[in-house]
């Protein structure tokens, strides 16, 4: 996640693991601005396969974020988050197809995402695409 780590004043880690209430999980990228005390959880999906599971996961997700993030000391006045999606034909086409639903979920677009990500303030909630390269002179094992 450069786009986060490259972001002034954010600290990320991957991987957050939690057990709430008997809720387990992992969160793929935590953020944490400490000087406005924002919260940010990354989701990152190479395939958008189930909405239903993803705004489920999404939602459970933002519901115990504060939790998680008090037991690393952090006392979050916001909590953003935030879903990345490998940037294939695929994906889009099924973002597409629920185009309605997700948008109303995650309003925001890539362009918000960066200038939250300067300044947060206010909400974010968002979905964007990633470009991933592939390294075409890696031999395919």
């Amino acid at each position: 996640m450069k786009r986060l780590a490259g972001s002034q004043g954010w600290e990320s880690i991957p991987e957050v693991s939690y057990s709430v209430y008997g809720e387990r999980g992992s969160i793929d990228v935590v953020g944490w601005h400490a000087e406005t005390r924002t919260l940010l959880i990354v989701e990152v999906k190479t395939a958008i396969v189930d909405i239903q599971e993803l705004l489920g996961t999404m939602g459970r997700k933002q519901r115990l974020a504060a939790g998680i993030a008090r037991e690393r000391g952090w006392v979050p006045a916001r909590i953003g988050s935030w879903v990345v999606v490998a940037d294939t034909r695929t994906n889009h086409r099924r973002v597409a197809d629920h185009r309605i639903t997700l948008r109303a979920a995650f309003p925001n677009d890539g362009f918000e995402i960066a200038r939250w990500l300067r300044r947060p303030s206010g909400e974010l909630h968002a979905l964007s695409f990633l470009s991933v390269m592939q390294d075409r002179h890696r031999s395919r094992r």
